[in-house]
Formats: C-alpha cells, sequence, structure tokens
C-alpha cells in the first residue's frame, strides 16, 4: 500500500493537473504535508471536486487568519480527510476586507457552524451559507474580536437589552415532566453520621431502615460496628 505522503502527493497532483495554474495558484510542502492555494471564486469546486472524485469524504477543519499588514489580508483555510486511509489534504483561499468567499456548506455540513464563527470573529462573509448569524458574539455587535487590531484587553460596549437576563424559574414553575422526574427528598433523614453503607441486618432491628439523605451521604465517617477490632497500625480491617 502506498504511504501516506506518496497518497498526498498523489491528490495534490491530480488536482493541479484538474483545475490548472488559474485556480491552483500555489502548492506548499512541509514534512509531508501539503497545502494548496485556490483561487477565491473556485473554492467551492475545488472542494466538491475533492470529495466526489478523489475521495475526501470529510471536512475537520475550517478557519481563518489575519495577515495585517498584507494585501489581501485574510486567509482562509479548509483541512479535508479521506476517513479510511487518513491521508489530509489542506486548502486556502486569500481574500480581502468586504470580500465574500463561496460557502462550501452545500458540499460538508459541518462547514456550517464554522464559517459562522469566521463571520463572527474575523468579519469574512461567506456567500451562500443558509444562516449566516453571529454565533458568538450578538447581532449588532460592531467588532471582529480575532482581528489583529482589535485591542487585547477588549472594548467597552453596551449590551443591547435582548439577552436574557431573568431569573430563573422558581422549583414549582417547573414543567410538569421535570416536576416528575425530580427526585423525592427522604422522609427521614436520619442522624447526620450514619452510615450509607451499614445495612439494617449488620446494625441490628432497631436500625431505622430509611435511607440518608443524598445530601449527607458524602464525607461522613462510617461507625465502627460492634465487636470490630482495629487492624495492623490502629487502622480498621475491611467490612465485608
Amino acid at each position: 500500500m502506498p504511504s501516506l505522503e506518496s497518497q498526498i502527493k498523489t491528490a495534490a497532483d491530480n488536482a493541479q493537473n484538474r483545475f490548472g495554474k488559474d485556480v491552483i495558484t500555489d502548492r506548499y510542502e512541509f514534512r509531508g504535508d501539503i497545502t494548496l492555494t485556490v483561487a477565491r471564486h473556485a473554492v467551492a469546486d475545488v472542494v466538491r471536486w475533492l470529495r466526489d472524485s478523489a475521495g475526501f469524504d470529510m471536512m475537520v477543519n475550517l478557519c481563518s487568519v489575519d495577515n495585517m499588514g498584507e494585501s489581501p489580508r485574510f486567509e482562509v483555510n479548509y483541512t479535508l480527510t479521506q476517513a479510511e486511509t487518513g491521508v489530509n489534504l489542506s486548502l486556502k483561499t486569500k481574500v480581502d476586507d468586504g470580500e465574500e468567499v463561496p460557502s462550501v456548506t452545500e458540499i460538508f455540513q459541518s462547514a456550517n457552524w464554522h464559517e459562522r464563527e469566521v463571520w463572527d470573529l474575523m468579519g469574512i462573509k461567506f456567500s451562500g451559507h443558509p444562516d449566516l448569524r453571529r454565533i458568538l458574539m450578538w447581532e449588532g455587535y460592531p467588532y471582529f474580536p480575532l482581528r489583529k487590531d482589535f485591542p487585547v484587553q477588549g472594548v467597552p460596549t453596551e449590551l443591547p437589552g435582548v439577552a436574557f437576563t431573568e431569573a430563573a424559574p422558581p422549583r414549582e414553575r417547573r414543567s410538569p415532566r421535570n416536576r416528575a422526574a425530580a427526585p423525592a427528598p427522604a422522609a427521614n433523614p436520619g442522624p447526620i453520621n450514619s452510615s450509607p453503607f451499614s445495612s439494617p441486618a449488620r446494625r441490628g432491628p432497631s436500625h431505622d431502615p430509611t435511607p440518608p439523605h443524598p445530601a449527607r451521604m458524602y464525607h461522613q465517617p462510617a461507625q465502627r460496628l460492634p465487636g470490630r477490632q482495629p487492624g495492623r497500625a490502629g487502622m480498621e480491617g475491611p467490612v465485608i
């Protein structure tokens, strides 16, 4: 079976032969991994071809980079893999501020939230995305926090007043389904230092069989049973 490096090179060669230099404009190799630079307008076409014709059936990553000071300023990175063989191939496309990248959500549904995150934190829009809303910051937030010109200490911002700030509903307002699932408190929690590991039979007939309250079942010392002798080095022997 060919090595992973040879399979990656074969996949990259086939993609370059299929699309040519006008679409795949650059190729970078590092320690067996290959990254292809793809023209922005053709990203979705290349990703679709790699899925349908080259066996890359999983998208494991989609992220962005801010190369502030360069033009184009941003890049979007994709990592595709063959689930059966483990072969990875990376793509990247360059995009300037205000430009849009074709969405690949129709090809890989896993790209949906990744593209929303890139839009939310870096400000890169994806044309054709079915629901390009912010995913971490609220709608109307005027900044993109992962850009390099965003202050590390943050920016004071007024909350829009649409966040949920009410107190949690009281216990009696829970739904009947949740009330039925909630455990009822014990009628008689028993003494504070009663041990949940001692059975009524060993404690004698006068012992209250009601189990201790769950809140008192932890970090309580077990009572020594009558007739038990300390073990070696003054420690209790095991209770069987």
